[in-house]
């Protein structure tokens, strides 16, 4: 939420009156702030990667629990209901205020209408809960394929447990023979897409190293050595943050000079820094979030129960919000508080008063 929250505010934002969709982000406000840039860059880098290595922490655990056939129906309705109504619904009001700073006068209902042909049928950030159902599924053939993954998931956790420096980097060279070729075939901004069914070219095969390993870290349970307090995710977190920061600082530098435009080689280093700042962002995350952040987690555990309906709820009330943001002349980090304050405000609002069905609950 926060970075959805800032993209209109940093200084390569760009609208496109032409083909909204080809703008940086649904809202580009006039008011910018270079912070944001270096904010947006960092979170673009990691964020998703990250998202699917938590994700694929559960897998294991849950298809040893309730079996495959059983696991793969409750993902079905649990993620593909919620894309369904987001691609449907949520969307379209979220993309309603971009579509209309184009000049264009036509009603919602008229726009709802064409927002299926017509106008694009973006799936904004939605797009990662059906790539995740997919993967899911995709775990589920392999869990059915060869049961003994699922069986004897502590093996490789007690190995990590001994070797993490081994796995870290076998982690590292999996992921850059991931996302190399596949950024030297189809560049890094072209997505995939079939109308809502969209997806970064580059990033597929890296998402699904993230995912893979996060099925393999939580194959012995979330309760194993490797992912507690002592654990080498733990007590490495500051070495991994130091490393990705330092790493990215190279990345910044590159990005902002002449050379990255020079030469395949100059292009091939970027690409590695990328590779070493996701990484190590992760590992650090994960790391400082068991070593600090989860001995203390009350407030952590008042959001947990809605975080997936924020996440599907909340891009509609953003785009309003800066939409209603664009005339006032207040700063930039401003105007970005107050989108992320009064976003994640409305967006729990709407997912208590969505939860209190328990249907809608098992759901979101």
């Amino acid at each position: 939420m926060l970075h959805h929250s800032i993209l209109a505010y940093s200084y390569y934002a760009r609208f496109d009156r032409l083909h909204y969709l080809r703008s940086s982000a649904p809202i580009v406000d006039h008011n910018r702030w270079i912070g944001f840039d270096l904010l947006v860059d960092f979170n673009d880098i990691y964020f998703m990667s990250l998202m699917f290595l938590i994700s694929g922490l559960f897998v294991m655990p849950s298809l040893s629990r309730r079996g495959s056939w059983n696991y793969l129906a409750g993902r079905a309705v649990r993620l593909g209901l919620p894309f369904l109504v987001a691609v449907t619904v949520i969307m379209p009001v979220a993309y309603y205020p971009s579509y209309l700073q184009t000049g264009a006068s036509l009603s919602f209902p008229q726009y709802w209408i064409g927002y299926f042909t017509s106008y694009g049928w973006p799936a904004g950030p939605a797009w990662f809960i059906w790539v995740l159902l997919t993967l899911d599924a995709l775990a589920v053939l392999v869990a059915m394929l060869n049961p003994a993954v699922v069986q004897n998931g502590t093996v490789i956790s007690d190995w990590l447990l001994k070797r993490p420096s081994v796995g870290l980097g076998l982690l590292l060279a999996v992921a850059a023979l991931a996302y190399l070729p596949m950024l030297y075939v189809f560049g890094p901004t072209r997505w995939f897409s079939w109308g809502p069914f969209a997806v970064q070219a580059s990033r597929v095969a890296l998402y699904a190293i993230f995912f893979a390993t996060g099925a393999v870290l939580g194959a012995a349970g979330l309760t194993h050595p490797l992912l507690g307090r002592a654990g080498p995710f733990a007590k490495g977190w500051t070495v991994c943050a130091g490393l990705a920061l330092i790493a990215f600082c190279g990345l910044a530098a590159l990005q902002r000079s002449t050379l990255l435009h020079d030469s395949l080689q100059w292009h091939a280093l970027g690409a590695v820094l990328f590779i070493l700042v996701c990484v190590l962002t992760g590992v650090a995350l994960i790391g400082g979030f068991i070593r600090h952040l989860d001995v203390n987690r009350s407030w952590l555990d008042l959001l947990a129960p809605s975080a997936f309906a924020i996440y599907v709820l909340h891009y509609a009330p953003l785009t309003w919000i800066q939409t209603a943001l664009l005339a006032s002349e207040i700063p930039a980090v401003a105007k970005a508080s107050a989108t992320f304050i009064g976003t994640l405000f409305v967006s729990c609002i709407l997912a208590a008063l969505l939860r209190q069905s328990p249907k809608l609950r098992q759901v979101l």
